[in-house]
């Protein structure tokens, strides 16, 4: 599976991206706490240098709670800050602005800052504008579950002594490694267009049987699970009456449930990648 994916908007943002970064103090990058390593975008790492960076690892309520403590020691090991965070709530929002204030003091030979200017970046769908409304305690940045939504740069007054920078997010070129188009595709980052749902189905359910296995069983009142991805699909679909003409089972319906409630939490919590 390799997905070619850079609509002109994103390429725009990257120009965007490396004019403005002369002004600015810290990066927040926006990781989705269910995939951390493929919702990095190694093209960041190349424009940002060495910027003083915050991982946020978003939706880590619908992530597998052991895993994200790991990620959070994985970047830890790495000199940086991480913080796991639920958008939808915005419970904690004000670590994010301490822990911004921080790197920045760390990493500036000027203590007394009266200002930062702050970016938040990350690919699309990861929770950036839902952050920013939270961190500013109203809707500033348009913010959907689906991605593509933010389509310009814009700044934020989030206080006096601090500015955010939202900006539209960027995917990599291509992705061609399998695991990565796929995870992305399993948690809502791509467009759901860009990859077959039988496809992406049968790859949850491969995770799921290595991972998670008794939250499968337990969802789906599944006493004995198949070994072929395929074969998952089709007795899910049996248990859940998604039958088309002559009873066979209507994969296409099947794996959109699978999808879907995946995304939703319904499954569990499901973290896709260890550190």
């Amino acid at each position: 599976m390799s997905l070619h994916w850079f609509p002109g908007h994103m390429h725009k943002a990257k120009q965007e991206l490396e004019k403005v970064l002369p002004k600015i103090d810290v990066v927040i990058e926006v990781l989705d706490a269910r995939a951390p390593y493929s919702s990095q975008n190694p093209l960041l790492d190349t424009l940002l240098g060495s910027k003083p960076k915050v991982v946020i690892l978003n939706k880590a309520d619908a992530a597998d709670p052991n895993l994200t403590a790991q990620w959070v020691d994985y970047f830890r090991a790495k000199n940086v800050r991480a913080l796991p965070f639920n958008a939808m709530t915005g419970q904690g929002h004000h670590a994010i602005v301490q822990a911004c204030q921080k790197v920045v003091e760390e990493s500036s030979s000027n203590k007394k800052r009266y200002s930062i200017n702050v970016i938040i970046v990350g690919i699309p769908n990861v929770g950036k504008s839902m952050i920013i409304n939270k961190l500013k305690g109203r809707k500033v940045a348009k913010a959907e579950n689906k991605p593509g939504v933010t389509r310009t740069q814009q700044w934020v007054e989030v206080s006096p002594q601090f500015f955010l920078l939202d900006t539209p997010g960027i995917l990599w070129p291509k992705f061609e490694v399998p695991h990565i188009g796929l995870t992305l595709a399993s948690i809502g980052t791509l467009k759901d267009t860009i990859a077959e749902p039988e496809e992406v189905a049968q790859f949850i359910c491969k995770i799921l049987v290595k991972k998670y296995l008794q939250l499968l069983k337990n969802r789906y009142k599944l006493d004995t699970v198949p070994e072929p991805p395929f074969e998952i699909v089709e007795l899910i679909g049996k248990k859940r009456g998604l039958l088309g003409t002559g009873g066979v089972v209507n994969v296409e319906r099947t794996a959109i449930l699978i999808i879907q409630e995946l995304r939703t939490g319904k499954i569990g919590r499901v973290t896709f990648e260890n550190p």
